[in-house]
């Protein structure tokens, strides 16, 4: 733990000069020698380590040197400066005896002083001598009085010393008498030095073990008494007798002893009676319908047998002075025996199903271990202890994860390519909503990249294949789902992922997971997405404008409804606009223009004016056809009858054109509105389509100029009345048929792309129409003519 960390940084900074005092004593006042002195040091703080000990020795030897070598240097200074005075001056004889004789003296004193200083010295060894035997003796017979301390407090020849232990307050005190004698029988060279009193002490070693088994036998009766079983006595007095006899097994490294204590005598014989195949399948053999019961009744059990004692265990081990985790009985007590009893219902880790094993894996996980680990008071520790035990490793090997995530994965990709937005989104939820389990994450956030890349393929592909069934609708979709696509994925479903793995654990980070997940949906989907996006705006453009291209080529019905048919003058735009060239605008601005995506407002205007000039060009090249084709066949007619001079009286050629060009008139006038409302512009002249409606209102000569209607310029047709031609007579209605079938062949031979123009309607020249005059008298020799 950190805190621990950061308490030993502070204690070997503050305390180095502490331990250097310490040492100081015991050399200096209480006159300690030789390895009794990392003994004592030991005895006075038993944390520390003996490279500690050892480094603070030595500091204070150094300390000791260097204080040694400050008073050389300052006497041997005296010296040489009383030297430097005596031979800067010249001195008489008489000084120089004096001084000689001083010198004599003072040796006389040095020596004498050097002789007391010795006797005094011989005389203090001999009392720190006596004092260490007299403390070596103290030391053994403490030793035998602390054992026998311990001996009478655990009452070894008392056949009813269990529950006296039991009831004793002071078993800690006794746990620590034990280690105490343990510790310095081991240890007794360090710190005697006498053979006969370490040979006196070695006679305790059989009394010691025996007082340490039966200290650990009195721990156990104690933990079985306050923890296993349940307890009369006043619940703040038995939680301190609970939490004194876990810190002795805690001392005595009897945690392991303790765990499997609580486990047989608490956990297993319920767990042995609920933990059946039967109770876990029910009727059903195979389901585990029954692990939530089983689960949830071993919760409750575990609350109402086990809950004091864990709690107790918990405040125990998060107290100072206590080894980490020396007894843990939430981890090794309790989950450990659940674990185990799990793992012994074979039926339960069957791969049967991906629900099976989902349901199972999430009930005990999520439903039992993490309630588990709510009854201490830090649960996100408990949790983490109890996800990194071994039995927990066990438990979800024998459940064989990777295998599930094959099964998973198989089963998606068997149900690729997927071919919508939805169907794709739908498939991720069931990924990340009801087959994730959190040891396979991985596995599914690489399934989903590459179900996400295989509809992208699929996408892109589809682009290149000749279908066209239905390919304005199939474009608009994809435009649209790939900038739901763009948004949802990028932003909105790693957020999901996210949220899921967090649910299948309370220990993951959910900042740091998304910080790791998002980019990786961010270069995954991004480019692509965007490029896939254009292009079926793109081909949307076109597939739109040849679908009402189709229904605008229409118009060449026009002439087969005005040549020689006697039809009224039109005063409304054709059927054709309405019925098959408007339609698929109209269905696209019904489904597709509110919700289709744009980047901004110019790719927004670009879309429609592309489908606008797509049209427009079409239906002018086809106009253009219809117009030639019109005065080609008026031409044509006038000349046979201008040949021969025989006119049928209800075939009025001159007014048919101008029907037909009157038509067409309003058929431009209604084409142009309606694409100029569909791409939202204002209609402009310079547009092919009004450059043809202004030429053909130019071209159509009004009332006055003829004088009366064009409705009444010509007679009603009748039937019967055919077209004479020396006396081989052309029924009318096959005229009528022969105009119609090759009014397609005249529009086919026009370019579609060509510049829109009015043919001349003037007739021919006399002189053509006499050069036409001799071919047909060549034709009419041959046979009847044909149409």
């Amino acid at each position: 733990p950190e805190s621990e960390s950061s308490g030993s940084a502070e204690w070997e900074v503050a305390g180095r000069e502490e331990i250097v005092g310490w040492i100081r004593e015991l050399v200096e006042v209480e006159e300690i020698e030789g390895s009794a002195i990392l003994t004592a040091l030991h005895m006075r703080e038993p944390r520390l380590e003996m490279s500690e000990m050892q480094a603070a020795l030595e500091r204070y030897v150094q300390s000791i040197k260097a204080k040694t070598m400050e008073k050389m240097s300052g006497k041997y200074g005296e010296f040489a400066h009383i030297a430097e005075e005596v031979c800067s001056q010249g001195l008489s004889d008489t000084t120089r005896t004096a001084l000689t004789e001083l010198y004599s003296s003072l040796s006389n004193l040095n020596s004498h002083a050097r002789q007391k200083r010795q006797e005094i010295e011989y005389e203090t060894q001999a009392l720190r001598a006596a004092e260490k035997i007299s403390r070596e003796n103290q030391a053994v017979q403490g030793f035998g009085l602390l054992l026998d301390e311990l001996e009478a407090g655990l009452i070894l020849n008392n056949n009813d010393k269990k529950q006296h232990a039991a009831k004793d307050k002071n078993i800690e005190r006794l746990a620590h008498a034990a280690l105490s004698l343990k510790a310095q029988l081991e240890g007794a060279v360090d710190f005697i030095s006498d053979g006969a009193l370490v040979t006196q002490l070695h006679e305790y070693a059989q009394r010691v073990d025996a007082a340490e088994g039966a200290t650990r036998l009195a721990v156990e009766a104690a933990f079985e008494t306050l923890c296993c079983h349940s307890s009369n006595q006043d619940e703040q007095e038995e939680e301190a007798q609970r939490e004194a006899c876990l810190r002795a097994g805690a001392a005595l490294g009897m945690g392991a002893r303790l765990e499997e204590l609580f486990a047989l005598k608490v956990m297993r014989p319920f767990l042995k009676a609920s933990f059946t195949p039967g109770r876990l399948d029910g009727a059903d053999r195979g389901s585990a319908n029954g692990l939530p019961w089983i689960l949830s009744a071993a919760l409750d059990f575990i609350k109402d047998r086990a809950l004091i004692a864990i709690r107790a265990c918990d405040r125990v081990m998060a107290s100072p002075g206590i080894a980490v985790l020396s007894v843990d009985l939430l981890c090794r007590g309790v989950w450990s025996p659940v674990a185990h009893a799990l793992l012994s219902l074979d039926s339960l880790f069957q791969l049967g199903s991906r629900q099976k094993v989902r349901k199972c894996y999430n009930i005990v996980f999520q439903s039992f271990l993490e309630p588990l680990s709510d009854l201490v008071h830090d649960s996100t520790e408990a949790l983490r202890r109890l996800e990194a035990s071994d039995d927990t490793r066990k438990l979800r090997e024998e459940w064989n994860l990777p295998v599930y995530a094959e099964l998973v994965k198989t089963e998606i990709i068997s149900s690729l390519p997927m071919q919508s937005a939805d169907e794709l989104l739908r498939t991720l939820h069931l990924i990340w909503d009801q087959c994730l389990l959190l040891p396979v994450a991985s596995h599914f956030l690489e399934l989903t990249f590459f179900i996400i890349d295989d509809f992208m393929a699929w996408a892109e592909n589809s682009f290149k294949s000749n279908d066209t069934t239905s390919s304005t609708q199939h474009f608009a979709r994809l435009a649209v789902d790939f900038a739901q696509l763009d948004s949802i994925i990028k932003f909105e479903f790693p957020e999901r992922i996210v949220s899921a793995i967090n649910s299948c654990s309370r220990l993951r980070s959910r900042q740091s997971s998304l910080a790791k997940i998002a980019p990786g949906f961010n270069a995954v989907i991004s480019p692509r997405a965007d490029g896939i996006r254009r292009q079926a705006l793109n081909l949307l453009a076109i597939s739109l404008a040849d679908e009402a291209a189709a229904g605008f080529r229409l118009v060449k019905s026009v002439t087969a409804r005005y040549h020689l048919t006697n039809a009224p003058a039109p005063t409304l735009p054709s059927e054709y606009l309405a019925k098959h060239a408007f339609p698929p605008l109209d269905k696209f601005d019904e489904i597709w223009r509110s919700i289709l995506p744009f980047s901004d407002q110019r790719q927004k205007l670009t879309f429609y004016t592309s489908i606008h000039n797509r049209i427009s060009q079409a239906y002018a090249s086809q106009v253009t056809a219809v117009l030639e084709h019109a005065n080609k066949f008026q031409a044509t007619l006038a000349r046979r009858h201008h040949r021969k001079s025989v006119i049928a009286p209800t075939l009025d050629l001159a007014s048919d054109a101008i029907k037909i060009k009157q038509q067409l008139l309003f058929d431009l006038d209604s084409a142009i509105h309606r694409l100029d409302a569909f791409a939202d512009l204002e209609s402009a002249n310079d547009s092919p389509l009004s450059i043809l409606r202004n030429e053909l209102k130019e071209a159509i000569p009004s009332a006055s100029d003829n004088g009366d209607d064009i409705s009444t310029s010509s007679t009603n047709a009748t039937n019967g009345v055919s077209s004479v031609y020396d006396g081989y007579q052309v029924p009318h209605e096959e005229v009528k048929e022969e105009v119609v079938a090759s009014s397609s062949s005249i529009v086919a031979e026009v370019s579609p792309h060509s510049a829109p123009t009015i043919p001349s309607q003037n007739p021919p020249p006399a002189e053509e129409q006499s050069r036409s005059d001799g071919s047909q008298n060549e034709e009419e020799q041959s046979g009847p003519p044909v149409f």
